[in-house]
């Protein structure tokens, strides 16, 4: 049976339109000095670009194996880039990593989820979606406050947005969310009910919360108390988001009380930052809060399913 997506034109003009956008304003940056474009900058716009005008060109065909193809090099690509980051050669003066262990981490974790896709593992798909938000949410908030210059610290946000939008509309394609979904047991999580799309939504949601406390804790701490929290909470989520892929209720329960906790820390963190860093603060809370609510909103549903059907017997 063919999993054509549905009969829309979004899947040709999004990632088209995207990198439309995306050479409109690095023109706007580069265009009177070109040279100074680094060869480092250069391979990996291409890459973003390429995968971009790849997903638009394939636009609702199934095609599988290409998709396929642009995933893994957008996975590749970011793991050798934040490898090379966490080894000591860094060739941009874009850091978005502020700690070689923090990137040598996010290094090991592309890694293994680059090879969990070419298996067609869900959780790695799961990840990879959590990179393509991160990378989305990361350019774009970086951006905001770099957009008015007019070099690599003004480009590479944008170029981590186009890449994160290819690799989500990749991820998110029908075909390939069928290839993911093939055995019995993965099955469940291409169910339509609204409990499973929340709890999924919520999972995803956590994984990608795990890194930003990450990063916050080991490079920009604005106390220590705050720092240790965020420690704590990142392997409370991590357990808790690999539960629910292994389809135990209590890792539900364990996103619901992470949720409670992640608006604690985000309150924490809101309170104790002075004027000069709302913008770090902020930045965090744009990644924890949404994580935070998706936990505890997911866990309501669970428990109030649970009562239901209690009720109901």
């Amino acid at each position: 049976m063919s999993t054509e997506a549905p009969r829309s034109h979004l899947w040709t003009a999004l990632p088209l339109a995207a990198a439309g956008l995306a050479g409109y304003l690095g023109y706007r940056i580069w265009g009177a000095h070109p040279a100074d474009i680094s060869l480092a900058v250069a391979a990996i716009s291409a890459l973003g670009f390429g995968a971009a005008i790849a997903t638009g060109l394939l636009g609702r065909r199934d095609a599988v194996g290409l998709r396929m193809a642009v995933i893994l090099s957008l996975l590749a690509g970011e793991t050798t880039v934040v490898g090379m980051r966490a080894v000591g050669f860094w060739p941009f003066q874009w850091d978005g990593f502020g700690d070689s262990r923090y990137a040598a981490f996010i290094a090991l974790v592309g890694a293994v989820t680059t090879i969990g896709v070419a298996r067609s593992a869900l959780w790695a798909r799961w990840v990879a979606m959590a990179f393509a938000v991160a990378a989305v949410g990361c350019g774009a908030l970086n951006g905001m406050w770099s957009f008015s210059g007019r070099d690599e610290w003004a480009w590479m946000p944008i170029v981590s947005v186009l890449s994160g939008a290819s690799l989500w509309l990749g991820l998110a394609h029908p075909a390939i969310r069928e290839r993911f979904g093939r055995g019995a047991k993965e099955g469940l999580w291409s169910s339509t009910d609204s409990l499973v799309r929340i709890v999924r939504v919520a999972a995803i949601g956590n994984i990608l919360a795990v890194p930003m406390l990450l990063v916050y804790g080991a490079s920009q701490p604005l106390t220590p108390e705050t720092q240790l929290t965020a420690f704590l909470l990142a392997p409370l989520l991590a357990v808790g988001s690999a539960l629910v892929i292994l389809r135990k209720v209590a890792g539900v329960l364990m996103l619901g009380v992470g949720g409670l906790l992640l608006g604690a820390q985000t309150f924490a963190t809101l309170h104790v930052c002075t004027a000069a860093e709302v913008n770090v603060a902020g930045y965090y809370a744009a990644f924890w809060v949404p994580a935070g609510l998706l936990g505890v909103a997911a866990a309501v549903a669970t428990l109030w399913r649970a009562r239901t059907r209690t009720l109901a017997a």
